[in-house]
């Protein structure tokens, strides 16, 4: 199954907007995110092809995508959590709407969140989790808890960790079945 992350349900058709997929089709308007991943665009309900580019260009395509997902980081959302019995601290959004994915393309605004730069999980369409790595058993629950989402989810995205470094989403780890 193709795991799809729609960056706006109510979108209309007059604008693009960004969707993560595992595996695209090559018609689709899409370029690599980070490893695993890649970032398409939708008009509406539509998948934008290649094609149907017409005056634009991706990257203009993907600036105008982009400018939808602001709203995505208020001042309430990514909720800050925390495990019980531990020091460490994440944060989670999963509102269903959308724009949980909005941290991916303000890579700042998420280190100024947490504090520092953190470490991504996109386990699932619509969550997204992001914490400090560090201390060792926190990485490890944090970890487990992706995978324990990826595995219950109706449309499991990445297994992987990211972290931004030089300018790119890169990957930080993945959980090892047996951790």
């Amino acid at each position: 199954m193709i795991a799809v992350i729609l960056a706006a349900a109510f979108a209309d058709d007059s604008n693009f907007y960004p969707v993560l997929r595992v595996e695209p089709s090559a018609d689709e308007a899409c370029r690599v995110f980070a490893e695993g991943l890649h970032l398409c665009f939708r008009t509406g309900s539509d998948v934008v092809m290649r094609n149907a580019l017409q005056d634009h260009t991706l990257e203009q395509v993907e600036t105008l995508a982009v400018q939808t997902l602001a709203e995505g980081l208020t001042a309430d959302r990514p909720q800050q959590m925390s495990v019980e019995g531990m020091t460490g601290q994440y944060w989670v959004s999963m509102e269903g709407d959308g724009l949980d994915i909005a941290g991916l393309f303000y890579p700042q605004k998420l280190a100024e969140i947490a504090g520092g730069n953190p470490v991504v999980a996109v386990p699932a369409k619509d969550i997204i989790l992001f914490w400090l790595p560090g201390d060792a058993d926190f990485d490890k629950v944090m970890g487990v808890g992706a995978q324990r989402i990826y595995d219950s989810a109706t449309y499991p995205l990445s297994q992987k960790f990211y972290r931004f470094e030089d300018g790119h989403w890169k990957v930080w780890g993945q959980v090892r079945r047996g951790d």
